[in-house]
């Protein structure tokens, strides 16, 4: 990790507009009636995120706060669909996390080169070609495409390590992950040296490669948001167990086991859950106190210094026995589509007077396709509502002819003669 690691960002997304259908004839010879071959409109492109392992913070959304995919193009003569619109692919970190503007959870990525659909392009709309039937030979009306909406998503970063050291600022956290792993942190004598996560792969020969990753130093308060506890103890979530680091020369005159016993409870008081990962115990400096153990009453302690890099083999044994033996649980890789606008094509009808009815639900989004000023357009959604029920669900509330309906911004009298 580096001084450019960002966690959070948060996204205004919108998936491409589909192209509009469009109107065209062909005529054959002078004798011939003209035939329609408008062709359709292409579909919008699609916002489509994937994780990439080499990728290690959110930085390049810092200032990249807006994503667009491309439009569909219109349709054209003899019966030439339009070109899709381009997708929009955005790369993120493994361990990010997105959430909808409610905080519900969209998609986790755990993984490297999964994919997820957020947004569905606009579906494109259907030249005139389409509407040709036994009662209308050359149909003046196209359906324009369908026009899609802005999307707000948070994007989260939580790192993925097998184990988590935990330890108060200057424990040597630091010191150990660099003694121990490939890792080459910055490394100083005051309190929050490390103002992001430090992440390590521990070569352990036979028994297994393994990453750790060191959590800034916690300050008791750091459940509450205290100092840069939350921003930090949400990492603590990912990783499989727990090293507690202590240090026999704190400058707090903390005793080893109120230390001990002060980190247990910043992370259960921050999710309970946590507080239940297999853990160990190290007491790092050893070399400041010659030698000596002191009895802080936790089994299984180990005594190492990271400075002079005593203890460290039987270290890195006892990680990897923890992690054999709590093997991560089995993820699926799913694919998930999100797509913001959801619903049924009539969600609720509003009766506001006697013979006036508004409806909402998924209709108001396909009316907005339909270009009321082409001949023929009336004639086809007229059809499109009964094919589809709405009329049979209006007439149970008593919708009868001559009465008005509106959809979103349109407003039209119903009658079911000729139909």
């Amino acid at each position: 990790m580096n001084a450019d690691f960002l966690d959070y960002a948060e996204l205004y997304m919108k998936s491409g507009n589909g192209g509009n259908g469009s109107v065209a004839f062909m005529r054959f010879n002078i004798n011939s009636k003209p035939e329609p071959t408008g062709g359709d409109g292409g579909d919008g492109g699609n916002i489509i995120l994937r994780s990439d392992k080499n990728i290690r913070s959110l930085h390049k959304f810092r200032f990249l706060h807006h994503i667009k995919a491309g439009p569909g193009e219109h349709g054209q003569n003899n019966n030439k669909k339009g070109a899709s619109g381009k997708d929009a692919l955005v790369e993120v970190p493994v361990g990010t996390v997105v959430y909808d503007e409610k905080r519900n959870i969209v998609y986790d990525f755990r993984h490297d080169r999964e994919e997820v659909l957020l947004l569905k392009g606009g579906r494109g709309g259907l030249g005139n070609a389409r509407f040709r039937n036994s009662k209308m030979n050359r149909p003046r009306f196209a359906l324009k495409g369908e026009i899609t909406d802005k999307s707000r998503f948070i994007l989260e970063l939580k790192i993925l390590a097998d184990i988590g050291i935990i330890g108060f600022p200057n424990a040597g956290k630091s010191s150990l992950i660099s003694a121990i792993s490939n890792a080459k942190p910055r490394i100083a004598d005051y309190p929050f040296t490390t103002i992001v996560p430090n992440i390590g792969i521990v070569i352990a020969g036979d028994e297994g490669d393994f990453i750790v990753a060191d959590i800034p130093g916690l300050i008791e308060g750091a459940h509450k948001g205290k100092g840069l506890g939350h921003k930090f103890l949400k990492h603590v979530e990912r990783c499989r167990a727990l090293l507690y680091l202590l240090d026999p020369a704190s400058h707090e005159g903390i005793s080893l086991s109120e230390q001990y016993k002060k980190l247990k409870n910043e992370i259960f008081r921050f999710n309970e859950s946590m507080a239940e990962k297999p853990s160990m115990c190290a007491v790092n400096k050893t070399d400041l106190i010659e030698g000596r153990k002191p009895r802080i009453g936790i089994p299984g302690t180990m005594f190492i210094s990271a400075k002079e890099r005593t203890g460290l083999s039987a270290l890195v044994h006892t990680m990897k026995k923890i992690l054999d033996e709590n093997p991560p649980a089995v993820t699926i890789s799913r694919k998930e589509i999100f797509v913001y606008e959801q619903g049924l094509l009539v969600e609720e009808v509003e009766k506001l007077s006697d013979g006036m009815f508004r409806i909402h639900g998924r209709l108001e989004k396909t009316i907005k396709q339909i270009d009321f000023r082409q001949e023929d357009a009336a004639y086809f959604f007229r059809r499109y509502l009964k094919k589809e029920g709405v009329d049979k669900i209006l007439k149970k509330h008593g919708l009868k002819d001559g009465d008005t309906i509106i959809i979103g911004d349109e407003e039209f009298d119903y009658f079911s003669e000729g139909d």
